[in-house]
C-alpha cells in the first residue's frame, strides 16, 4: 500500500507558489511537487490547488462560515471574540486559523493528502451538521498552523495563492511532459 504524502508538503508548495509573482516559478514548483505524487494523492492535490475541497462541481462540504468558525474555535479552544478578532486582523479565514492554532500542538496522526481528502468527502456525505463540524474540528486538531491555513482556505474555496486554473494546467502538463 502506498502511503499518502504529508499535507505539510502541500502547504509548503502552496506557500512557495504564493511567494512569487513569476508564472514560470509557480509552474515549476507545481510540476516538481505533482510529479512526485502517487495517483490518488495527485488527484487530491490538483483538486486542492484548484481551490476546491472535492473534485465534483456539485460537491459541497455543507459548512458555512458559522460551522467552520465553530470547528476552529473548538480545535483552538478559542472564544468567538478571539476568532472574530483574528479574522479582522487578517481578512482571511486561513490566516486566522493559523494564528489561533499557533500555540496548540497538533494531536493524532500527522495530516496527509488522503486524510484531508477523506475528511472532506465524509463531510459532504453526511446530512448531520454536527458530524460535519466534528470532522472539521478533528482536521484542525491534527493540523499544524501552516496546514490549518490551507485546510481552512480549501474548505472556504479560497486558496489565495495567486494560482489560476490555466497555470495549474500548465503545471500538470510540465510535471508529465505533456502539451
Amino acid at each position: 500500500m502506498v502511503r499518502s504524502a504529508p499535507f505539510a508538503e502541500f502547504a509548503r508548495v502552496a506557500d512557495e507558489v504564493a511567494s512569487t509573482t513569476s508564472k514560470l516559478r509557480k509552474r515549476d514548483a507545481l510540476a516538481a511537487y505533482l510529479r512526485a505524487l502517487a495517483p490518488d494523492d495527485l488527484q487530491a492535490a490538483v483538486t486542492f490547488f484548484a481551490g476546491r475541497p472535492l473534485p465534483g462541481a456539485g460537491d459541497r462540504l455543507g459548512l458555512g462560515w458559522v460551522q467552520q468558525a465553530q470547528s476552529l474555535g473548538a480545535a483552538a479552544q478559542a472564544e468567538p471574540e478571539a476568532l472574530r478578532a483574528a479574522y479582522l486582523r487578517h481578512s482571511d479565514f486561513g490566516d486566522a486559523a493559523s494564528e489561533l492554532l499557533a500555540h496548540a500542538a497538533p494531536t493524532g496522526q500527522p495530516l496527509t493528502l488522503a486524510a484531508v481528502r477523506d475528511a472532506f468527502r465524509a463531510m459532504s456525505e453526511t446530512s448531520s451538521t454536527e458530524a460535519r463540524v466534528a470532522e472539521m474540528t478533528r482536521l484542525f486538531e491534527r493540523a499544524s498552523p501552516d496546514e490549518a491555513r490551507y485546510v481552512a482556505r480549501i474548505a472556504a474555496r479560497e486558496l489565495r495563492i495567486g494560482l489560476r486554473e490555466g497555470l495549474l494546467e500548465e503545471g500538470i502538463a510540465a510535471a508529465f511532459e505533456r502539451p
